[in-house]
């Protein structure tokens, strides 16, 4: 190459570099422990029934930061963290699961309806769910191991709290407009994706002395569970990291390999 007078030479044109590919597009990205069936795994269930893609960060697994390290940054200092690809962030189990629901549609109806009568009894359920999970937390200041599993265990029987709580869902649901293996108005709403993921945690075989099974046995069925729970479960795989267990009628899934400290 020969250039001007008083111009430098240049291969510019001949031996310049391939253009930098573009970096990939942000993603929503959800923050959460690999915990069954716990409250942040619901948002985690209405992603991926709405088909979003996104940055499932599974806390405590081999490839993601451990909790102590992200807890000082985190939203109110606590999980499930979601932070969407244009930068807001947001927290919440429950806040975050309707405001996923109400842009998630299944089988052409909002898991969150517009309608405020709909969205009441959903939301009614929800804490009616959680009142019933919640008995259990007791458990957890009891040092005797077997003293626990056996309180654990009694929670689960007739008379138990937890048994006692979901009895009396049951029976709401038996007065109201249930319908077609749905909590409410007989389609598949965020009620259905708490329910499937409370009934997940506790036949996980995740906390030591809840019985896997024959509490949901128990004549008349407890609770609706709704048909889609082995769809639900299928998008739900386990990886590398994960075993998975059959319980009956559903496949749910554990991480025994998690450091959740």
């Amino acid at each position: 190459v020969v250039a001007a007078a008083g111009t430098p030479a240049t291969c510019a044109g001949w031996f310049s570099s391939a253009p930098a590919k573009p970096a990939p597009p942000a993603k929503d990205t959800l923050y959460y422990f690999p915990v069954p069936g716990a409250p942040g795994e619901v948002p985690r269930v209405v992603l991926l029934l709405g088909g979003r893609d996104y940055d499932d960060k599974r806390i405590g697994a081999k490839t993601t930061p451990p909790w102590s390290e992200l807890k000082p940054t985190a939203r109110f200092g606590q999980m499930p963290v979601f932070k969407t690809a244009d930068g807001r962030e947001m927290a919440q189990s429950r806040a975050l699961s309707r405001y996923l629901s109400k842009t998630t549609m299944v089988d052409g109806a909002m898991l969150y309806p517009e309608d405020p009568w709909a969205a009441f009894q959903i939301d009614e359920y929800i804490d009616s769910l959680e009142d019933a999970r919640s008995a259990i937390a007791s458990t957890f200041a009891i040092s005797d191991p077997e003293e626990k599993m056996a309180a654990r265990a009694a929670m689960f029987k007739s008379g138990g709290k937890v048994f006692d709580g979901f009895k009396k869902i049951d029976a709401c649901l038996a007065k109201g407009d249930s319908a077609d293996g749905h909590m409410v108005g007989g389609k598949l709403t965020l009620a259905d994706v708490w329910c499937f993921c409370v009934m997940n945690q506790f036949r996980a075989g995740f906390l030591d002395g809840v019985p896997t099974e024959g509490w949901l046995e128990v004549p008349p069925p407890l609770l609706h569970l709704p048909p889609y729970i082995p769809f639900c479960v299928l998008l739900h795989p386990p990886t590398s990291e994960q075993s998975d267990t059959t319980n009956k009628t559903l496949t749910v899934t554990q991480y025994p390999d998690c450091d959740l400290g």
